[in-house]
Parts: structure tokens; sequence; C-alpha cells
């Protein structure tokens, strides 16, 4: 088609136009070409980094249910540190009763402690601008820290859905979406929002009636508290499974759910087979890095 074009062309001015159209199109092609060839952001990892940052990932996003946050429509997740010794793991499960050891959930170790301190000596590496995953220190126990993992834009959509609930808790109008690009660094919203139980249901994704239901339930000063705890039966929306984690045995984010037919949890069963679908074929490290530098 180029060679029949290039015959066609008589005029001098038209021709040197047309070769000028053919190079930047072949300029395109070619940067096209790169891109689509771009090294994935595991490439130059060491087998020992691959190792570690598998586990911190799978215990991230799979054992404490972050991938919700990264594929689905949680608009965050609150993940523990614990930096126990073993012998004081060993003294607490000692002093558990036969009955306890028997029912309790034993879970793979994923050394999130000890694996986040490598992942904040490489994280620069990873260009990471939609999501913000950080560290805040626990005040009321040095044996604990908090690790968060954010979309603030799914976090400035929950608030801005739940405006008025926010505004009654925190006291002041405000704007959803500048609050929410300060989650980390910290504001007179967040000293309110991170106090209250119904703020933080809504913005781990338990829905507005389960937040307040469960507010009620613990805190409320109704005169018919009692009666409302006689009227509901909540249930854990999913427990996790002994073992390692995975996306076969992945379950849903665990909260206190007060409905019998939830549509959270149906939203979440829908997400999680979703996520199966995505992740299904690939590598799950590469992937998940890949989905952590994505725009």
């Amino acid at each position: 088609m180029t060679a029949i074009i290039t015959r066609q062309v008589l005029d001098t001015k038209t021709a040197i136009n047309v070769r000028t159209l053919l190079l930047f199109l072949a300029i395109l092609f070619f940067v096209s070409g790169c891109l689509k060839t771009a090294p994935p952001p595991a490439d130059g990892l060491t087998l020992e980094d691959r190792t570690w940052m598998e586990n911190f990932f799978t215990g991230i996003m799979l054992q404490n249910r972050a991938i919700y946050t990264l594929c689905g429509s949680k608009p965050m997740t609150h993940i523990s540190l614990h930096y126990h010794t073993d012998e004081e793991i060993q003294a607490y499960y000692d002093q558990m009763t036969e009955e306890e050891k028997k029912t309790a959930t034993y879970v793979e170790d994923y050394q999130l402690a000890q694996n986040w301190q490598k992942w904040e000596q490489i994280r620069s590496r990873f260009p990471i601008n939609r999501y913000v995953i950080y560290k805040k220190s626990d005040i009321s126990d040095s044996k604990f820290a908090n690790v968060y993992f954010v979309d603030p834009l799914k976090v400035a959509h929950v608030i801005f859905e739940n405006y008025n609930v926010f505004k009654e808790i925190v006291g002041f109008d405000f704007d959803p979406f500048h609050e929410a690009s300060q989650i980390e660094k910290g504001s007179a919203f967040w000293d309110k929002v991170e106090e209250n139980p119904v703020t933080l249901g809504i913005l781990f994704g338990f829905g507005l009636k389960n937040s307040l239901n469960f507010y009620w339930e613990h805190w409320g000063k109704s005169e018919n508290a009692e009666e409302f705890q006689d009227c509901i039966a909540p249930h854990v929306s999913d427990s996790l499974m002994d073992g390692k984690s995975s996306l076969e045995n992945l379950t849903l984010p665990p909260f206190m759910s007060f409905f019998k037919e939830d549509e959270v949890i149906e939203r979440y069963k829908k997400e999680r087979e979703a996520i199966r679908n995505e992740y299904r074929g690939k590598d799950f490290l590469d992937y998940t890095l890949q989905k952590l530098t994505s725009q």
C-alpha cells in the first residue's frame, strides 16, 4: 500500500508530507514495540529476594486479604505485625487450654515484621503511585505495629458516599479527595476518623449497616441495647484456614455481619472469583508487583 501511494503522488510537497507521515508511523510502532517488551517490575531480583518477597506478599495479600484492596472494592486493609520472640510465643501456647489448642487455627508464619524491614530497603525500586502502604507504631503495645494498604481513590469514593456520617463524627466540612491523599501523613480529620469504629468499619469495607450495628451492639447507649443484642445474631463473614494461604483457599475479608443475606459478603464472593480468574496462569509475585506499579 505504501508503494502504491508513493507512485500516485506527483506533487513534490505532497510526497515529502507522505514520507514524513510514514517516518512518524515507523517511530510510533518502534516506541510501541519497546513499551510492550519493557521488563516487568520483578526483573533483576535475586532468588533470595524473590523468596522473601513471595512470602511477604502472600502474607499481605492473601493471608491478610489485602488483595481485595488491590483487585476488589475494599478501600483499605489493616495488617498487624508482631515482634514476639519464639519463647514468648511458646509461653503463650503453653498457657492455652487443651480445648483452645484443638480449636485454634494454625496458619503459616510469613515473617511479616522481618520482611517489612527488607521491603523498606528496596521499595524505592518499585514506582508505586496509585496505592499507599505504610506502617504505624502501636502506641498501646510495643510488641505490635500496624501496616495499612490503601487505595486512596477508593477511600475518597467511600468517604464521599458516606459524607454525612463522616461529617457528624469529625464535626466539620472537608474535601474527601484531599483527606484521602493525607491518610499516611495524618490530619485533624484522620485523628477523629481513626478513633471511631463506624468510620473505620466503612473504610475497611465492612459496609455502613454492619459498621453501625457493630457500634450499637458494643457502644450503643440506647435503653433498648439489651433487646437489640437479643434480636441480632452476628456472625463472622469468614475465617482463615489452617496452613499456607493461596488463591485456592482465599477467604473473604473478616468482619462481623448482622444479616442472614449480607450484600457485602455476596460482593466479596464475586470479587474472589474474579481475582482467581485474573491471576490464573500468572506468576503470583510478578503479577502482584505489576498491579502495584500500574497507573
